[in-house]
């Protein structure tokens, strides 16, 4: 019985985490949020913001039951009957779960109705988009509007965007989207991240990463990541200019990636010392390109 439980907890685990962060498989096969309620979702090249908001608390609700879902998938797969006909009899921790799995959705449910009153004004991101007018409909407009265009910048997983229009910095994530004016930020270099291996590169890859940092006291500072090869478009396309007071070094092409290896693996190289009488033949080329890495 021991064996079946872990073998269902983990199926289970491995289960929710394809929803929760689903792989390409997963998306090609509809097994999305953005897929499941589509209907109910709308348009996100019509209605951006509007769009954002119903899908973060679609997020939200799918994601608080999953906890209740798994004590109802124990129940009826493993024929213990218990935990819904007599939790009392239950472990202690095990009650104290089964408690919170219930709460879980019962909480997502109240804030949806609370949030989706008086169209959706108190929803988090309608409030961070209201900082920057008088009401939220009318910056979420503009916002909706630049989003159609064709010449804004977008980058990075489906689950997190990266979106530079004519007026706005945003990013998507599960349960919120990070809004910033351009007028109003200015933008950090933090750190660069290097992988030799991606699936969406088998050269490798560099990660930059960015604080957007708004004068605006209402909006807080958030951090995006930027493909170095995306970089010049991303700097291209910001009407404020990007502060790098931590000298990162940015390989935005594929030589300067090479570059920089080959010049890690000359320092990392011992020093070989010549013996007396030895001859040396080295090509001008090479040599010249040794100094430039250099």
């Amino acid at each position: 019985m021991a064996s079946e439980e872990v073998i269902y907890t983990i199926a289970y685990m491995l289960i929710c985490l394809c929803l929760v962060v689903p792989p390409n498989e997963f998306r090609s096969a509809g097994l999305t949020i953005q897929n499941i309620f589509s209907e109910w979702l709308g348009s996100e090249n019509l209605d951006f913001v509007r769009y954002h908001i119903k899908r973060s608390t679609a997020t939200i609700l799918f994601h608080s039951i999953l906890p209740l879902g798994y004590f109802l998938g124990y129940c009826f797969c493993l024929s213990n009957y218990d935990i819904i006909l007599q939790p009392w009899k239950l472990p202690f921790t095990w009650q104290i779960a089964t408690v919170i799995s219930v709460i879980l959705p019962i909480v997502a449910s109240l804030l949806y109705f609370y949030w989706s009153r008086n169209d959706w004004k108190t929803h988090p991101i309608a409030v961070r988009v209201g900082h920057h007018g008088d009401s939220w409909q009318s910056i979420a407009a503009q916002i909706d509007v630049e989003f159609r265009r064709i010449d804004k910048f977008q980058t990075g997983p489906p689950g997190r965007r990266v979106i530079v229009t004519d007026s706005w910095v945003l990013q998507t994530s599960a349960y919120t989207l990070d809004i910033a004016q351009q007028e109003d930020v200015h933008l950090n270099t933090l750190e660069s991240q290097n992988f030799n291996y991606t699936d969406e590169s088998p050269v490798g890859v560099q990660f930059i990463s960015l604080k957007v940092l708004s004068v605006n006291q209402n909006i807080s500072p958030f951090v995006i990541r930027i493909n170095a090869t995306e970089y010049s478009d991303f700097k291209a396309k910001l009407r404020t200019p990007i502060i790098n007071v931590r000298n990162v070094i940015i390989q935005e092409t594929l030589t300067e990636r090479f570059s920089e290896a080959f010049r890690e693996q000359v320092i990392s190289n011992g020093v070989y010392r010549l013996t007396a009488g030895s001859e040396v033949s080295i090509y001008v080329k090479l040599f010249e390109d040794i100094i430039t890495v250099y």
